[in-house]
């Protein structure tokens, strides 16, 4: 996230969609840590294809960061929004 270029209420709210996006992504990440959490709390077992399916999941989460700032960026384009969404 970009910092404020002053810090007031009107710097922070400057970056009002920044921090949205961020908030968005921090939502999605916790919602696939609890739902692989809930999955998981019972296996007892861990097959070597459940492991590359997570890493696959993993790879794709690590884009996150890359698509919030530039949803963050281009708050209003409609395209990095489906970008974003995928």
């Amino acid at each position: 996230m970009k910092e404020p270029s002053h810090l007031s209420f009107a710097g922070l709210w400057a970056l009002r969609e920044s921090y949205f996006s961020y908030a968005l992504s921090s939502f999605w990440l916790g919602t696939m840590w609890i739902g692989i959490h809930n999955e998981w709390q019972y296996v007892k077992s861990i097959s070597g294809s459940t492991l590359w399916t997570n890493l696959v999941m993993l790879f794709w989460a690590s884009f996150f960061p890359y698509t919030t700032k530039i949803v963050s960026a281009n708050f209003d384009n409609k395209t990095v929004q489906i970008m974003y969404g995928f």
